[in-house]
């Protein structure tokens, strides 16, 4: 017995030595022990790789800023966000730009604009001809100035004639000429007789938005048999599946904030909704170059993409669109690679368009197949804005339900859940190049 307790004490003893050599050569012992414990409980003692420097010493007060992440709560969300970034820019920078609760699925807004100044002749008219055929007859009013573009006369306008004609005056302060079906007309403001009665007014009501929220589910399942079984990779299994399934969430969700259409389905026993994404609302400023695309077709689509709403835009681009841009001459283009910790993690190059206002490429790795990866999408984020429900009895966004396996599961299973929708307003601020194949 006595020769059995000694050949323990050296044993422990050797373990202990072997222990602080390692603390010395940068080794990390979790759980924290000193040789004093081991001495007694060896198994507490578990080796990792070499750390440079050992230990951290935090020197005064402990913070968020010098104490280990992993024993501090999270943004899931967040943290969903900086996986994959660059294959998900419309989620991250909608969330960026806007981000509010929405207190039921079914949610709207309301979008309205100016009243429209350009119409076209449908019909010639000769230089004396007083009643003009036109697109769009409630675009006109008594004393409105019509300016025909092609000719430089401008006419007044009288009344109307049936449902598509405006009687005129021809050539106010100007020479009669000659009209042709498809020229153009633009209401440049009028001009009231003196002493006249007050003008009727004109106005528009706005027009209301609908979009749902979706529901999205990505689950990780695991017997307890697997769990317990050591891996020899790391990390461990249930981590990698845990790390995969947040990626595969973040593109189901940007899948959706691109291509989506609103929805809603009630012929189950509970509704099922879908979200509207930037390709079902974008529906302006839509450019069809047919092939090749020159750098002045490229500045020509994205100027009508800029005649309204914010000086700065973000163009999402697949990779094919990116190499062409890219070959455009660099000294006229391309000013800046910002810091991508500036822009939430997301690579942009970012460009002066000729009129003074800026645009964020963003390569988008999604933009891929036979379609979508001839495309380039012009977005305006301060008509941007994403949507997580949440009515005051729980938050829908991005969040992981921790063990919901059935009762008695001898296994473990995790979800990713997140119940939301996208808004992309004003589609006139707005667009998209398309059909780019070199």
């Amino acid at each position: 017995m006595l020769t059995y307790l000694k050949a323990m004490a050296q044993n422990r003893a050797s373990r202990a030595r072997r222990y602080l050599r390692g603390v010395a050569r940068g080794f990390r012992l979790l759980p924290p022990a000193d040789a004093l414990s081991l001495l007694f409980n060896p198994s507490h003692a578990r080796l990792f790789a070499p750390i440079a420097g050992g230990e951290e010493v935090v020197e005064g007060q402990r913070g968020i800023a010098n104490t280990p992440e992993r024993g501090q709560e999270f943004d899931m969300r967040q943290a969903i966000l900086e996986l994959e970034p660059n294959s998900s820019p419309l989620l991250v920078f909608s969330k960026q730009a806007e981000s509010l609760a929405a207190i039921n699925p079914k949610y709207s807004w309301w979008e309205d604009k100016l009243n429209a100044r350009f119409d076209t002749c449908a019909k010639e008219a000769e230089k004396a001809v007083t009643k003009i055929k036109v697109g769009n007859q409630n675009l006109w009013a008594a004393d409105d100035l019509i300016y025909i573009t092609r000719t430089g006369e401008t006419m007044r306008v009288t009344g109307k004639e049936g449902s598509e004609e405006v009687v005129v005056v021809r050539g106010v302060g100007s020479t009669a000429a000659t009209i042709k079906a498809e020229d153009e007309l633009m209401r440049v403001g009028s001009a009231a007789q003196q002493g006249a009665l007050d003008k009727a007014a004109r106005s528009r009501n706005p027009v209301e938005i609908v979009n749902y929220t979706q529901i999205f589910r990505e689950p990780v399942d695991a017997t307890a048999t697997r769990l317990a079984t050591r891996d020899r990779t790391q990390p461990r299994d249930w981590d990698r599946q845990v790390n995969h399934a947040g990626i595969e969430h973040a593109k189901d969700i940007e899948y959706a904030a691109m291509l989506g259409h609103p929805s809603i389905d009630t012929t189950g026993s509970q509704p099922r909704t879908t979200t509207g994404g930037f390709a079902h609302f974008a529906t302006q400023n839509i450019t069809d170059v047919g092939g090749e695309m020159t750098e002045v077709e490229f500045w020509n689509a994205c100027t009508p993409a800029f005649r309204y709403g914010s000086q700065k835009k973000l163009g999402v681009l697949s990779a094919t669109a990116a190499s062409i841009i890219t070959g455009y001459p660099r000294s006229k283009v391309i000013v800046t690679q910002p810091d991508p910790s500036l822009t939430f993690g997301i690579h942009i190059t970012q460009m002066i368009t000729p009129h003074g206002k800026i645009l964020n490429l963003v390569t988008h790795w999604l933009m891929e197949g036979k379609e979508l990866s001839k495309q380039i999408w012009i977005v305006d984020l301060s008509n941007v804005g994403y949507r997580y429900l949440d009515g005051g009895e729980g938050n829908r966004d991005t969040h992981i339900r921790h063990n919901i396996q059935a009762n008695g599961q001898d296994g473990k299973k995790d979800e990713y859940l997140t119940e939301c929708g996208f808004v992309y307003s004003q589609p006139l601020t707005h667009g998209k190049i398309v059909n780019i194949t070199s």
